[in-house]
């Protein structure tokens, strides 16, 4: 876990880092973490860590963000997690939503953020970039309270433009979203 102040919502957070995701992004930035669980934490026992420094999440708003890799996979875990916190403490999700409608439904009344790294909206691009087929990402935006959704938009080199991302974000303008955020993924060059 990780403390963050004003990255992953409102207030101080705790990032929670969940092992597994459906995408081969070329620029993962987590492609090693994401193969295997360094640890395997209940959610009665995540409660207890994250109680701990309590104060800081009920002074500020915040609460806990589940990342990864993509935290949907393990969505019962955090519906179980949901289940017992505190009411006031506030549960984000960092998702590519490229999972079944039914583990983003699963979560629909218990997530107060959902901040989406959409990728791409054109199935070509996000094709090529994460070797995944976009539909899901496109029909489980539709579920949700667009209130509620943080969309970053990335300009990813030899991929997408800065021009195409201005694109999309217009896109999603039209279809009610008021949250999006465009940014540049910062590529390290590769050592041989």
């Amino acid at each position: 876990m990780k403390k963050r102040i004003g990255t992953d919502g409102p207030g101080i957070t705790d990032l929670v880092a969940l092992a597994g995701c459906p995408l081969s992004c070329e620029y993962c930035i987590n492609k090693e973490e994401l193969k295997t669980s360094a640890y395997n934490v209940t959610p009665e026992k995540l409660l207890e860590l994250v109680m701990a420094e309590a104060c800081y999440f009920f002074a500020t708003g915040g609460g806990v963000t589940f990342g990864g890799g993509e935290p949907l996979l393990q969505a019962s875990g955090i519906r179980e997690f949901a289940e017992i916190k505190p009411e006031w403490m506030k549960i984000n999700i960092e998702t590519s939503l490229n999972i079944s409608s039914a583990a983003v439904s699963s979560l629909i009344p218990y997530v107060d953020r959902w901040i989406i790294d959409i990728k791409s909206l054109d199935k070509n691009i996000y094709k090529n970039y994460t070797s995944q087929d976009n539909s899901m990402v496109l029909s489980n935006l539709e579920l949700l309270d667009k209130e509620k959704c943080f969309i970053r938009i990335p300009i990813i080199p030899g991929y997408k433009d800065k021009e195409t991302a201005q694109l999309e974000e217009r896109k999603l303008r039209e279809r009610g979203f008021k949250n999006i955020e465009i940014f540049e993924y910062i590529v390290k060059e590769r050592t041989s």
